[in-house]
């Protein structure tokens, strides 16, 4: 990369009026190697360069929004890209940074998804493979409950490049619609990753749960248990009051969700109706 970004400097000092391509070309360097200071210095000749060639009026944009990101800056940065997208539409450089702040904004805000799954469409559109859209796109899908779809664009996101936080979500979409041997293949090959993250052993026991190998599952529980953060995931504990209840064993299935009690303000919604769910089951024995 710097050997690259060397050049382009050179050339870009020597040409009375570069090709745009070289600054984009440039600019995408920076901004993939985290070079704020090439990235400065970028912004600070275009602005002088937009001068002579008003058409590079875009990539100077983009490169302020690129350098924001690296200054975590996000709501700044988001401004400045989306103005970026605008002049030079189509753009899988931008459209990446882009969609990377709109999944971070999606968490708090709601209304953003509607923009991720936008750009991801717009990223997909130029560049079909593209693993990052696909699991965007899948990732969005999972949420508001339509599985088939999220299958469909993890599966093109895992082609595209196997990662192991999307196999797991690949694994979770499949137990979702009941395909329990595929989802034990993908959780499978995202543990081969040894990242030792202990969501990953929950989807593990998930599928197992799911293909009636309870004793395995009881024992990938344990393990999430012992690794960093992992006695802090109701979903273990969930998961483990229910392999209790499979196998008669009411006093486990009691001590686990027992165990969730301080911490039952804290759970999300969906877990908060497993929990009622599953003691609803116990009281009726």
């Amino acid at each position: 990369i710097d050997g690259a970004k060397a050049y382009l400097w050179n050339e870009l000092s020597t040409m009375e009026e570069p090709a745009p391509v070289l600054w984009r070309n440039l600019v995408n360097l920076a901004a993939a190697g985290g070079d704020q200071d090439g990235l400065a210095e970028a912004v600070k000749r275009l602005a002088e360069a937009v001068e002579t060639q008003p058409g590079l009026a875009g990539i100077r944009t983009a490169a302020e929004g690129m350098l924001l990101m690296l200054q975590d800056q996000p709501v700044a940065a988001h401004a400045k890209l989306s103005e970026a997208i605008r002049a030079i539409p189509g753009d899988p450089t931008i459209l990446t940074a882009l969609l990377r702040l709109d999944f971070q904004f999606a968490g708090q805000d709601a209304s953003m998804r509607e923009t991720a799954r936008e750009h991801a469409r717009e990223l997909v559109a130029v560049v079909p493979n593209d693993a990052f859209a696909h699991y965007i796109l899948g990732s969005l899908a999972f949420t508001e409950g339509d599985y088939e779809d999220a299958a469909h664009h993890l599966s093109l996101s895992v082609a595209a490049d196997a990662q192991p936080y999307a196999l797991n979500d690949l694994a979770c979409a499949f137990s979702a619609l009941g395909r329990y041997e595929e989802a034990l293949q993908a959780v499978e090959a995202a543990l081969k990753s040894g990242s030792g993250d202990p969501a990953m052993f929950d989807t593990y026991a998930e599928a197992l749960i799911g293909l009636g190998r309870l004793d395995e599952a009881q024992q990938a529980i344990f393990r999430a248990r012992s690794l960093p953060g992992g006695g802090d995931l109701p979903s273990l504990r969930l998961r483990e009051a229910a392999i209790c209840l499979e196998k008669g064993d009411v006093p486990g299935a009691y001590a686990a969700l027992h165990a969730l009690e301080p911490r039952l303000s804290d759970l999300a919604p969906a877990e908060r109706a497993t929990y009622d769910a599953l003691l609803r089951r116990l009281e009726d024995r």
